[in-house]
């Protein structure tokens, strides 16, 4: 799902992008009272996207385990506890999948598509389930 706000865009679901164009992402995302913000907003923007996000219900990123069977699980497991070395520099096992729903994603138990992905936890750049099977595939990790 996307929102979009004076002209610029944030994708909700992920919240990759800040709603206000040049504005601190992590005070949009924030869920501590508006007065807590430290920012130059002065809380104007404090928290926005958590509520916009609460707004629209959207299923947010997901733990995934061995619940969810199916390929996405099957993925899961192949890449579980390897190494991988971000763009950022930071290196870093994964050890923590998860998912969204997502058509062009990989198929749990009950036939939903979930894309599967992992967090680096320096950066927070978010490695998807197919370039880190490339990854594997080019000996890369």
């Amino acid at each position: 799902m996307q929102v979009t706000k004076d002209g610029d865009h944030v994708n909700v679901l992920t919240n990759k992008e800040s709603i206000i164009k040049g504005h601190n992402i992590r005070c949009e995302r924030a869920r501590t009272p508006k007065k807590d913000c430290k920012c130059q907003c002065g809380g104007k923007y404090h928290g926005i996207s958590a509520r916009l996000d609460d707004y629209y219900n959207d299923p947010h990123e997901m733990v995934i385990d061995e619940t969810f069977g199916g390929k996405l699980w099957r993925t899961a497991m192949k890449l579980l506890k390897k190494k991988m070395t971000c763009t950022c520099g930071h290196t870093f096992p994964l050890t923590s999948p998860k998912g969204y729903l997502h058509d062009g994603g990989l198929e749990d138990k009950d036939g939903k598509s979930w894309w599967l992905y992992y967090t680096c936890p320096k950066c927070e750049y978010d490695w998807s389930w197919w370039k880190l099977t490339r990854r594997i595939r080019d000996g890369m990790i």
